[in-house]
């Protein structure tokens, strides 16, 4: 499946057209369920990347891409939003316009309905499953966002491998914190994570 990088009208297009057509609901024919990652990438049509849960992603986010807060309403529409529960794989999805009550509003799997993509407010992570909002991103695997709606995303850096050094450094910063908290969990999907982008780095570097 060919995928091309969308525009943010495009995106939220996307996201409404999986929310209105629910069967087939995805691209393999199945259902979204605990796929928020590849919903989110699909719908940006960004499909390069190296990170295997959502919370990685969010980690490996350029600091002045990071959006760090526990309101995410002022969030732009087409932003990417993050939050994580007790499991250390964290959820994502994307800020929609607003309500026609004004509540602020995301396009999500799962919280809707399982498997199913909804409009929810961008609350809804926490008062569904009790997450904590970690906050919101403009960039998605090495591609910066335009969200004045209207160009595509275009690459941050031209060389893959730098982008994927600059997220293993991040998330050797996030394994040193989870280590002093010993948060556990952190850790363990941390070490994968850099455990596998160790790996494609190498490869990357090699190949250049």
């Amino acid at each position: 499946m060919t995928i091309t990088p969308h525009n943010t009208q495009e995106t939220l297009l996307y996201c409404q057209q999986q929310h209105a057509h629910l069967d087939p609901p995805d691209k393999y024919g199945s259902t979204w369920h605990n796929d928020c990652q590849a919903f989110c990438h699909v719908a940006w049509g960004i499909m390069s990347g190296g990170f295997g849960s959502a919370y990685a992603q969010w980690l490996g986010l350029d600091s002045e891409d990071r959006h760090v807060t526990l309101d995410t309403s002022h969030a732009p529409v087409g932003a990417l939003l993050f939050s994580k529960g007790t499991t250390p794989f964290g959820h994502i999805f994307i800020a929609a316009r607003p309500f026609a009550s004004g509540t602020p509003a995301g396009w999500s799997t799962d919280l809707w309905k399982y498997g199913k993509v909804g409009k929810v407010a961008r609350t809804a992570p926490r008062t569904a499953w009790g997450h904590r909002i970690l906050g919101w991103g403009t960039s998605i695997n090495g591609f910066e966002l335009d969200l004045t709606g209207k160009t595509a995303p275009k690459p941050k850096q031209n060389k893959r491998y730098l982008r994927i050094a600059h997220a293993i450094t991040n998330l050797e910063g996030a394994l040193e914190t989870a280590q002093r908290t010993k948060d556990h969990h952190d850790a363990v999907i941390i070490k994968a994570e850099l455990h596998d982008l160790k790996e494609l780095y190498g490869e990357l570097r090699h190949a250049a």
